[in-house]
């Protein structure tokens, strides 16, 4: 029995030693994954030449005994010296010491790395260089390098060293080495690093500046629809001075879209446009063109135009019987869209007509005795006007009839004479606005009858004359050179009785009010000739009084005819067809305006309209649904006595 009993006591033993070593994680296979305990760098230390390069390596040891390559980050303490890659390759980068660092989960090891040689020399080039003022010089720094072996090795030690120039009114030199030239003269360029400079002294010779290119100005402008920007062309030095063109310029648009968003006009040659070195680009349709100026083998210049819709921001209406101009601010979005100015008007020689420069810097005014006054835009941008010292330019035969328009680009003013039937010409100076008269169109009578209204297409090539006298109209091309006319092929077209008032609209096709008979004469301008083609029907309104004038909307959508009215005028709107043929009535017209309408104009977003009123001295101003094309007269804006012709001033 004791025996039995000894043995089972041993057994029980024995179970318990085994559950314990099983627990223990003792006995042979079948373990759990091994643990890092620890990790090492080699080499420890490291002495290396700048340039080259050092392999460290990084060992892991784990808890069952057993090592193996380290999957290790590597990091240098000092970049400036040494930096180390993701495989512990380090490159000596400059002298100094830096720690290379291993780093694996929570355990880190380090290794010290020494870089070190010695600078002997230091060689710039080019050794000597000649540039023209404004130009820059580039220079290079290479270093002689004694190494720890012996050895001697060269290596561009441009960006590491210090740059100097013994003439900084000569030039100047950047921290890469890069010199920029001042002015005429000479200087010594030299590099200094730890305690080594430069020689021998690396000469840079400045001469005087060089014509490089062509610069034209402004370079990015924004222009309004039917607004004008002048751009000059100039010699570009290398300093960054200029001078005016010494060959002819030779101007040309690409990449216009659309294409036709900008047109261009070259100027007539005189003392102030030096070798076609002044253009003038026309805001034909919204969009952006590049315009580039070449002047012989120059690198060209170009100036990106931009063309907006833009808007109404001034309205200026001519009162004829007190020699005063009223002012406006124009918000076309407000319920009170005119409000006056300050000065709210402007003195002037008993103004019949007043015709706005398309550049926005001057308007003209013309009295009933045929002369035509210069005014200045006020150039801060308050829109308010004043009156120029130049002497008022005599046009026609001092009777009172007579009327202007300015074409697109703003060269050349034309100024019709219903008493001597008659058309007289002028250029005008882009810089400052004065008129000089074109002698080839001084009482030009070609086909003309008691000429009213005139009217030019939006490309400035045609101009159209309506003659009251015969109930036509007479249709001329315009010289790009001088402003000189010269009649089409067929030269006149017949029209309604007595044509006053006319307008062109954004499709090209013309539009004229008949007094006589109460209709409106519609054509399309042929491009290319300027041949007319009349657009059928021919509107006619037998309940007016008398047709004056007439406009449409910037979309080619709507026709407005004022009537002047015998007691109180009438806005009449029609619709207009695809080819720009007079159609239906507008709903909702005709509506009143004042009391002897003369003037219509609409602005650029075609939702205000306004018309002036001879006979009570307002503005009456219209607000427009678009969608519609119905005007609403809104509360009539006050003038000076006998208002003629309202203008608006469109700009971005």
């Amino acid at each position: 029995m004791r025996t039995n009993s000894s043995r089972l006591a041993l057994a029980a033993v024995s179970l318990l030693c085994i559950a314990l070593l099983a627990a223990c994680g003792g006995g042979g296979g079948g373990g759990s994954t091994p643990v890092l305990r620890s990790i090492t760098v080699a080499p420890l230390t490291a002495t290396i030449d700048n340039g080259t390069t050092q392999q460290f390596s990084a060992t892991a040891y784990y808890s069952d005994g057993t090592q193996q390559p380290a999957s290790a980050t590597w990091s240098s303490s000092a970049a400036t010296v040494a930096t180390v890659d993701g495989t512990g390759l380090a490159t000596a980068v400059g002298n100094g010491s830096t720690t290379i660092t291993a780093s694996q989960g929570t355990f880190t090891a380090t290794a010290a790395l020494t870089v070190s040689r010695t600078l002997l020399s230091i060689a710039v080039t080019p050794v000597t260089a000649t540039v023209s003022a404004g130009l820059t010089q580039a220079y290079t720094a290479t270093g002689t390098f004694l190494n720890a072996d012996g050895t001697t090795t060269m290596s561009n030690i441009s960006s590491t060293v210090g740059w100097s120039s013994s003439n900084g009114a000569v030039a100047t030199i950047d921290v890469t080495g890069l010199a920029t030239s001042l002015a005429v003269g000479t200087t010594n360029i030299t590099a200094s690093m730890d305690g080594v400079t430069s020689a021998p002294n690396a000469v840079l010779t400045v001469t005087p500046a060089v014509v490089s290119s062509v610069q034209v100005l402004p370079a990015s402008p924004t222009l309004a629809l039917g607004n004008t920007v002048a751009l000059v062309a100039m010699e570009l030095f290398t300093d960054g001075t200029t001078q005016a063109p010494t060959l002819p310029v030779v101007w040309t648009t690409s990449g216009c879209t659309p294409a036709a968003a900008t047109t261009l006009a070259s100027v007539i040659p005189s003392a102030t446009n030096v070798n076609n070195q002044t253009e003038i680009a026309v805001g034909a349709l919204a969009g952006s063109c590049t315009v580039t100026a070449t002047e012989g083998a120059l690198t060209a210049g170009t100036s990106s135009v931009t063309v907006v819709t833009g808007s109404t921001h001034f309205a200026y209406v001519s009162n004829s019987n007190d020699s005063t101009i009223s002012q406006y601010a124009v918000d076309a979005t407000s319920a009170i869209p005119l409000t006056p100015l300050s000065p709210a008007t402007v003195t002037s020689n008993t103004p019949l007509q007043m015709v706005l420069h398309p550049n926005g810097q001057f308007v003209y005014a013309i009295d009933d005795v045929s002369r035509v006054t210069l005014l200045n835009v006020d150039a801060g941008g308050a829109g308010t006007l004043t009156a120029n010292a130049a002497t008022p330019v005599l046009a026609g035969a001092a009777k009172g009839t007579n009327y202007m328009v300015i074409d697109p680009t703003g060269r050349f003013l034309y100024v019709s004479d219903a008493t001597s039937s008659s058309i007289d010409g002028f250029t005008i100076d882009p810089g400052t606005g004065l008129l000089t008269p074109i002698a080839a169109v001084t009482g030009y009578s070609v086909s003309l009858n008691a000429p009213e209204g005139l009217e030019i297409d939006h490309q400035g090539l045609y101009l159209y004359a309506n003659n009251s006298g015969n109930g036509s109209v007479t249709a001329y091309s315009i010289s790009g050179t001088d402003g000189a006319l010269a009649p089409l092929t067929k030269v006149s077209y017949a029209t309604g009785t007595v044509p006053l008032f006319g307008t062109i609209s954004a499709s090209n096709n013309l539009y004229i009010a008949n007094s006589g008979d109460n209709t409106v004469s519609a054509f399309s301008i042929t491009a290319g000739t300027g041949a007319l083609t009349g657009l059928a029907p021919t509107a006619s309104i037998p309940a007016a009084f008398a047709l004056i004038n007439v406009t449409v909307d910037p979309t080619n959508t709507y026709l407005y005819v004022l009537d002047t009215g015998s007691a109180t005028g009438s806005v009449y709107g029609f619709t207009l067809g695809a080819n720009g043929a007079v159609g239906t009535a507008i709903a909702g017209t005709p509506v009143s305006s004042g009391a002897a309408s003369t003037g219509i104009v609409i602005d650029p977003s075609g939702t205000l309209l306004a018309v002036d009123n001879n006979g009570d001295d307002t503005i009456t101003p219209f607000s427009v649904v678009t969608t519609t094309g119905t005007p609403t007269g809104e509360t009539p804006v006050a003038t000076g006595a006998g208002p003629l012709f309202v203008v608006f001033y469109n700009a971005p």
